[in-house]
């Protein structure tokens, strides 16, 4: 806030990650953005990385799979379209089933080489990066739209996982 010249009272909405990644680090950050926006009365929008990923990947012209590595050896793979994902279609695939997994489909990681984790692999971004402001903006436009929820309601992302898929 200070290097933008601004102060607390000044803010109108808060953006928050709401992962996948880290649970104890997200519960935290999660907690502060609950504690600034109750006590100043404001909302909240949290954003799932697939959702910065579907932004960034909008103007793809077929769907593309999208991998973060959750823990060793197991990756959360969720399908982004036309600027949209899913986020009760994301699937847990443990690394020795992602080649089958995947196919030939269009394949994009975040925070992943995929290029050397798997070989032939339709890798379509090796490697997406993203920066906070690509957050702020999927964040903002759902300040601006109305699609946030109570402070009380935001926590990490809750996945409806598929644990052993490959086939």
């Amino acid at each position: 806030l200070n290097s933008a010249g601004a102060n607390i009272k000044q803010l109108q909405g808060l953006v928050v990650s709401s992962g996948p990644g880290s649970f104890t680090g997200l519960r935290i950050g999660l907690a502060i953005a609950k504690g600034i926006a109750s006590a100043l009365s404001i909302p909240v929008a949290s954003v799932s990385l697939y959702e910065v990923a579907a932004f960034l990947l909008r103007n793809h012209t077929e769907p593309v799979l999208v991998m973060i590595q959750v823990r060793r050896g197991e990756y959360l793979v969720a399908t982004v379209s036309e600027g949209n994902v899913d986020l009760h279609a994301v699937d847990a695939v443990p690394e020795h089933l992602l080649k089958e997994y995947l196919r030939d489909r269009p394949v994009a990681g975040i925070g992943l080489d995929l290029n050397r984790l798997i070989a032939g692999a339709n890798v379509v971004v090796p490697r997406i990066n993203f920066s906070p402001a690509d957050l702020h903006y999927v964040g903002r436009h759902k300040l601006l739209t109305g699609e946030f929820a109570g402070s009380r309601r935001i926590a990490p992302g809750r996945y409806n996982l598929q644990r052993g898929v490959g086939t």
